[in-house]
């Protein structure tokens, strides 16, 4: 590898580690408000509630008045038993222009994504530290070596009286 992609590649690791803190410390920071189902049961019942968005099991609960909300159903179970086994009136709940999306197919390779990522961060930051010491490995046992070089008489040498005469050598 060349020195300056080495040092890119850990500006990269740098920035992907604080990248993933800053998004793991800020990530449940939401600022819609969450509500109970009982409170929404409370809201559909007073016709306050203009639609439920069901993703998985979050719902989004958007008001007459334009503010949302969210909240959370029991997984596995329809809204819609749901509501109406915790006293939802059918005509209640009629007025409620219930939407269902499915869940985002990323979300699960995000996720698995995520919880891979340490890993994947320590095992590149472990082989780049393994190809540093075995580059200085080499040099090591090496101090006590002389780097003096053999003088060969194969080689033309340039002396003095080859030049003596040359109006640039002056």
């Amino acid at each position: 590898m060349n020195v300056n992609w080495r040092g890119a590649l850990i500006y990269f690791l740098i920035l992907m580690a604080a990248s993933a803190l800053i998004f793991g410390v800020f990530q449940n920071s939401n600022p819609i408000d969450e509500v109970s189902l009982t409170q929404l049961v409370t809201d559909i019942n007073e016709r306050r509630v203009e639609s439920v968005t069901v993703e998985g099991d979050d719902l989004l609960v958007t008001f007459k008045g334009g503010t949302e909300s969210l909240s959370r159903k029991e997984e596995g179970v329809d809204l819609t038993e749901t509501l109406l086994g915790l006293g939802v009136s059918s005509e209640a709940l009629d007025a409620v222009d219930l939407q269902v999306q499915p869940p985002s197919p990323w979300g699960e390779w995000v996720a698995i994504l995520g919880s891979f990522l340490p890993f994947i961060f320590l095992a590149v930051l472990f082989i780049f530290l393994m190809r540093q010491a075995q580059g200085t490995n080499n040099q090591a046992l090496s101090f006590g070596k002389s780097r003096a070089r053999m003088f060969t008489g194969e080689k033309p040498t340039v002396t003095f009286d080859d030049v003596a005469g040359v109006d640039e050598a002056k």
